[in-house]
């Protein structure tokens, strides 16, 4: 019977552990144990890396018992196991003072027996098979118990190395994941994040984060942290109170993350010198390990691993795996920093030439600020670049554009922020003093921009950089985060100031190109359209309705005895009243409409997508404004009611080419003046009795 259950043993515990982890090997074997003795409880204990015997495994004892077993291994009942390495018989822990107060007897355990679990002839822990009654274990029992235990020890090592290949073969892949990381020619960013992956798949620790040096401003900035997901707390761990920076503790921390070359391990965060109290408080740190990240002897950044929940053990294996991943990190992450700074730089260099090259294109001047908001968009750390230019007559900056994710709501709330006085904008208003940019990577709370600014578009970090020409202010680049903060590299601050200061420039130049542009088209005295552009826009608008076989209809338009006006009050006077006139014609037509002064007090209108009876009631509207709003002559007592007479020809039911439909509706003109004026008459309707003559053209 005993070889038989011996055998039973041997084949039970070896062959289903030999895949199991080590945790399943031991509670298993506890198991085992009370079966093959008839025994209430067992448990095991194995030496940890510091000589201790630590709880690892019981059966048939409470869940708490194993936070109160850990000791030297001479210590009270498995001191003589490990002296002798032979097993221990108790048959009443009660009768032996040396067992009083041993946790097993708390268990309620009365008889016990201790067996030597060994790797050759190396003691490295001990099986307990204890009764809770009084029990003399005879020497087969004894001798049964110790073939067990040879067992569970053989199985104990097996695991253990299968543990350690698997290990080794994951430090060789985690190894191998990150070599292959830096060949990838991915970000920064998205390396920083593989290599925190990696670290994460390795480690008993809860979160992985990634430091790097700002020389500069000599600290370490947090750049990349993988873990249970809080927003709040990443913001919190990204910006640290600026006090903190001043602190004792965080100059200590410093000084040794820049110094150490190996990693320091902290089981008991709270009570760490070294930790800065901010962070052990904000983050609920209990146990962190940091590693150096170094390149040829210089420290780039620090790499940690930590828990918030429990303090834990950080495996030595895991250490020094995780040492290795750090070292190859530290290349991997100082390649893939210079490639950024290079690829920041190429960009850079292109973004300046997009911006120059916008100069000398014959595009308008909306697409010119367009061209120059990308070009700062990509390669900037910001999110969003606006540009508001300076508006002479208020005193204040006009929102003009804006590049970056889309919002419409968000734009229109922009729009609507035209007319910021310069005074009120404390940081603009530095800038444009200054003419130097102004940087805050702190937005909220430091008064560089009005609170309801940052309200309004969330913003978190902000750079203002003005633009100037000849020592003039033309207006200032605004680049700015609002997902995060951050922080604006030295080099990208001094190639936006280059930007610019080409951006003004250019700016400048492309406002005058417009305006002489606008000039050429324009008739200086109502700022419509002059004779020869109507005529162009004309020629356009009869292709387009060609293509979309859509109608549409031209009015000729003339005021009803102006040259008795002229005579009357002078021709000062009869520029005010065209004027007038031009600008309630803006107001009463359409905005997709084309208005032109066709010469002397002549206008035609091209009213697009139009049909007769839509273009009689535009007619109608002019004639009404024209009556409810007289114009106020100088030497006029009463302000004098300004008339005008008009002619309708529509496309295509009167005329399918351009000059034809044009005389038509000069025609019908002439036809509303002679039925008495302050009309308007179609061309269908009209008594062509004469020929109509040519308009002078104005410029």
């Amino acid at each position: 019977m005993p070889e038989n259950l011996g055998q039973q043993s041997s084949g039970d515990v070896a062959p289903r552990c030999r895949h199991a982890d080590l945790n399943e090997v031991l509670a298993s074997a506890a198991r085992l144990a009370c079966e093959i003795l008839k025994s209430g409880a067992a448990t095991i204990a194995l030496l940890d890396e510091k000589g201790y015997l630590t709880f690892r495994n019981q059966h048939g004892l409470s869940p708490q018992f194993g936070e109160r077993w850990h000791r030297h291994p001479t210590e009270s009942i498995t001191g003589t196991v490990f002296r002798t390495g032979r097993p221990q018989v108790i048959s009443d822990l009660l009768a032996d003072r040396k067992c009083a107060g041993d946790p097993l007897v708390r268990e309620g355990l009365r008889a016990l027996l201790v067996l030597p679990l060994k790797a050759g002839e190396d003691v490295t822990g001990c099986l307990c098979i204890g009764d809770r009654r009084p029990r003399h274990f005879s020497p087969l029992d004894v001798q049964l118990a110790g073939l067990f235990a040879d067992q569970v020890a053989t199985s104990i090592e097996n695991t253990r190395l299968y543990e350690g290949e698997q290990r080794q073969r994951q430090r060789a892949e985690a190894l191998l994941e990150v070599l292959t990381t830096a060949a990838s020619g991915l970000s920064l960013r998205k390396v920083l994040a593989k290599v925190c992956e990696t670290v994460l798949s390795l480690s008993v620790g809860e979160r992985c984060s990634i430091f790097l040096m700002d020389a500069e401003h000599r600290r370490l900035e947090p750049v990349m942290s993988l873990g249970p997901r809080d927003e709040k707390l990443w913001q919190k761990f990204r910006r640290p109170p600026a006090r903190v920076r001043r602190e004792p503790a965080e100059q200590r921390f410093l000084q040794a993350a820049t110094s150490w070359e190996k990693p320091i391990v902290v089981e008991d965060a709270e009570d760490s010198p070294i930790l800065p109290r901010w962070w052990v408080k904000t983050f609920a740190l209990k146990s962190l390990v940091q590693y150096p990240l170094r390149v040829k002897d210089r420290t780039i950044g620090a790499m940690t691993v930590h828990t918030s929940r429990d303090r834990v053990h950080f495996p030595q294996e895991e250490i020094d795996t995780l040492a290795a991943v750090a070292k190859q990190a530290a290349v991997i992450i100082e390649n893939a920093h210079l490639y950024e700074q290079e690829r920041q730089q190429r960009q850079r260099a292109e973004a300046l030439v997009n911006v120059l090259s916008a100069a000398a294109s014959d595009v308008s001047f909306r697409k010119v600020l367009a061209t120059i908001s990308q070009a700062v968009v990509d390669f900037s750390v910001g999110e969003r670049c606006s540009i508001f230019l300076f508006n002479e007559e208020t005193h204040s900056l006009d929102p003009v554009m804006a590049m970056g994710p889309g919002d419409p709501s968000l734009f229109e709330k922009w729009r609507a922020s035209a007319g910021l006085k310069i005074p009120d904008i404390r940081g603009i208003g530095e800038a444009i003093q200054a003419q130097e940019p102004v940087v805050e990577e702190h937005a909220p709370g430091s008064g560089v921009v009005p609170s309801y600014w940052i309200r309004a578009f969330r913003l978190k970090s902000v750079a203002i950089y003005p633009l100037v020409h000849r020592e003039k202010t033309v207006g200032v680049l605004v680049v700015n985060t609002f997902s995060h903060f951050t922080h604006f590299p030295q080099d990208e601050i001094e190639t936006l100031a280059a930007v610019a200061k080409q951006a003004a420039i250019i700016i400048e130049y492309s406002r005058l190109h417009e305006q002489l542009q606008e000039q050429a088209i324009t008739d200086y005295i109502t700022g419509l359209f002059n004779h020869r552009h109507v005529h162009k826009r004309l020629e356009e608008e009869f292709a387009r309705a060609k293509r979309s076989k859509s109608p549409f209809a031209v009015m000729m338009m003339d005021v009803d005895k102006f040259k008795e006006f002229n005579d009357t009050y002078g021709h000062l006077q009869g520029d005010e009243a065209l004027r007038l006139i031009a600008q309630n014609l803006r107001e009463t037509l359409r905005a997709a409409d084309i208005v032109g002064r066709y010469g002397g007090d002549e206008f035609l209108a091209i009213l697009p997508d139009t049909t007769r009876e839509q273009a009689e009631e535009a007619a109608e509207r002019v004639r009404s404004m024209l009556a409810e709003r007289p114009f106020p002559a100088g030497k006029a007592e009463q302000p004098i009611a300004l008339a005008m007479s008009t002619g309708i020809a529509c496309y295509p039911d009167d005329s399918t080419t351009k000059d034809a439909l044009v005389a038509l509706a000069d025609a019908a003109l002439y036809a509303a003046k002679r039925l008495g004026g302050n009309r308007a008459v179609p061309a269908s309707g009209a008594t062509l009795r004469r020929k109509p003559s040519p308009k002078k053209m104005t410029a």
